[in-house]
């Protein structure tokens, strides 16, 4: 379906829609800020309410203002400086929620494969995502690499700040999986409602299978930000994911800036607000300051 066919609809429907993606964006940004203080919990940490309800959507501002990733730099940058946690500490941690996130989402896609036809190529790239954490959790018991002794003394500190970051992975329970699985399916489930109801809106044609396998599949997307927000890549993404899955490529990218500048226009007030109200404990230097290796 080509764009042109979208505009009779715009006039009646774009500002309910509109409406409607912002509060979504906003609770699923809330939502983000009640994971973040909990995973920082295990790193004994209590960060202030404020900062709690305005970190994710400043992470978000930065995602575009810094072209690689730099909402994660943001966040490193901003609880290190204010809170004073180790930069390896917070990174060990700050991935396995991502690598969480990507397993669930592989998990829930594989469940749900029987409902759609999948390719072998879907299958592979299901399972890969769904065994990510557990990689990685394997790789933090892995204690050969810390065996070094005779090691030059630059090399044997980088080497124990690596173990630092992914002894993390190993710190995780039962519990800590289950909550933040929780929270990841909630996540999933948001976005996937939301794609589907813009279409239903604008008659696109996308089912809640579809939609929710193009959600999940665009999660791979966040490892790789080459553009601010990965804007334009996200939607051509958006648009071979769709294509990939037998819809219409214009009707993913449709759907891609529909929630994108929904998120936009939620996130770039209060995100601007907080990176405002903390501008004195953003500094770059501080990811290389010597406080709590």
């Amino acid at each position: 379906m080509a764009f042109t066919e979208y505009s009779d609809v715009w006039g009646i429907k774009t500002l309910p829609i509109l409406i409607f993606g912002m509060l979504i964006s906003a609770l699923s940004f809330w939502i983000q800020g009640f994971e973040l203080s909990w995973l920082l919990k295990r790193e004994e940490v209590a960060i202030k309410r404020t900062d709690r309800l305005t970190l994710p959507f400043s992470m978000n501002v930065w995602g575009y203002l810094i072209p690689f990733q730099g909402s994660f730099l943001y966040f490193l940058s901003f609880i290190k400086s204010k809170y004073n946690v180790s930069f390896f500490s917070l990174t060990g941690a700050y991935f396995w929620l991502f690598f969480l996130g990507l397993s669930v989402d592989g998990m829930m896609g594989l469940m749900l494969l029987v409902q759609f036809q999948a390719s072998p190529f879907l299958v592979i790239l299901l399972l890969g995502m769904a065994s990510s954490v557990f990689a990685l959790h394997a790789l933090a018991r892995i204690n050969a690499f810390i065996e070094i002794q005779d090691a030059p003394s630059w090399k044997k500190k980088w080497v124990q700040r690596l173990h630092l970051g992914l002894d993390g992975f190993s710190q995780f329970k039962p519990a800590d999986y289950l909550r933040f699985t929780g929270i990841s399916i909630l996540l999933t489930g948001l976005t996937t409602l939301w794609g589907w109801h813009i279409s239903q809106v604008f008659n696109l044609g996308i089912d809640l299978t579809g939609v929710f396998y193009a959600t999940v599949l665009m999660r791979i997307g966040l490892l790789l930000k080459i553009t601010p927000g990965n804007l334009g890549v996200l939607q051509l993404g958006s648009g071979a994911v769709f294509s990939a899955l037998g819809y219409s490529a214009s009707a993913g990218i449709f759907i891609s800036v529909w929630q994108q500048a929904s998120m936009l226009l939620v996130s770039i007030p209060i995100g601007l607000l907080g990176t405002w109200l903390n501008r004195d404990y953003f500094s770059w230097k501080s990811l290389f300051s010597s406080t709590r290796p």
